[in-house]
């Protein structure tokens, strides 16, 4: 039996390399976990290093470093890409800024995760009490009273931050900025609501002007009913048997109009 050569016993413990997919909102930080594949994996050669960081770059961001990979240094290439990619996708200071004081919410996260990623943003260039009062700006009321009356330091006033969020808030809503989307709900439920309530309205409005009209036209008819019922009220014995019939059933105007008729047809003999 032989014994392992040096190259295989190199071998033992070396874990396969699986790089992260490529990060471009924080690339240093990516740069970083590939560096510690490298690591585990025992790879300390800078012709692999390079050829493994470009098999993870998209389509994309291949043309961002395309004179790079087209003609790469003879030297030191893995550190020039990589330089080259945290600074290609790195934000610029205005954008920093930007992000820190507009754009940067709370949303869904914690308050101490929204106060280190202020703090990567700052890049170390704010001071801690000028810090504290803007990530205090992105917290909830809630939060704001109790910590604007401690003077733990940042870092401690971020665990005192999210213990009171897992108390004082519901679990599915840390955010101050979502206050503006339920104004915004509610308002839209309120117009809807005022439309149905025009609408009723408005129906309201035009029953009183069309049933009258209705109204009237019904006794109209019923009127003119009566006075045909009036004008031909004659039982079903004088009717077809007319001065014949030996009976009469009340209302009959038969014998009336026959008492009415009588005078005028004997002034006429």
């Amino acid at each position: 039996m032989t014994s392992p050569t040096g190259e295989d016993s190199s071998n033992v413990g070396r874990i396969a390399l699986r790089l992260p997919v490529f990060w471009r909102n924080n690339v240093a930080l990516w740069i970083r976990q590939c560096d510690s594949a490298f690591i585990l994996s025992q790879i300390t050669q800078v012709e692999t290093k390079y050829a493994a960081l470009v098999s993870m770059l998209d389509p994309v961001t291949l043309s961002h470093v395309s004179n790079i990979i087209l003609s790469p240094p003879a030297e030191n290439k893995y550190v020039t890409l990589s330089d080259r990619l945290i600074r290609e996708f790195a934000d610029s200071e205005h954008q920093k800024i930007k992000k820190l004081l507009i754009e940067l919410q709370l949303g869904d996260d914690k308050p101490s995760h929204l106060l280190r990623k202020m703090k990567e943003l700052s890049g170390g260039q704010l001071q801690d009490e000028f810090l504290k009062k803007l990530w205090l700006q992105h917290l909830p009321s809630q939060i704001q009273t109790v910590l604007s009356v401690s003077s733990e330091t940042l870092d401690k006033l971020a665990e005192i931050a999210d213990k009171v969020a897992d108390v004082a808030l519901p679990a599915a809503v840390y955010s101050a900025t979502s206050a503006p989307e339920l104004n915004t709900s509610a308002e839209i439920q309120e117009l809807a609501k005022q439309i149905v309530e025009l609408k009723l309205q408005i129906s309201r409005m035009s029953q009183p002007r069309n049933k009258p009209f209705f109204r009237q036209k019904s006794l109209s008819r019923l009127r003119n009913r009566n006075r045909t019922t009036n004008h031909e009220a004659i039982c079903f014995y004088h009717k077809p048997y007319r001065v014949n019939a030996r009976n009469c059933v009340p209302p009959c105007d038969f014998l009336h109009r026959q008492s009415r008729d009588r005078p005028s047809s004997q002034s006429e003999n």
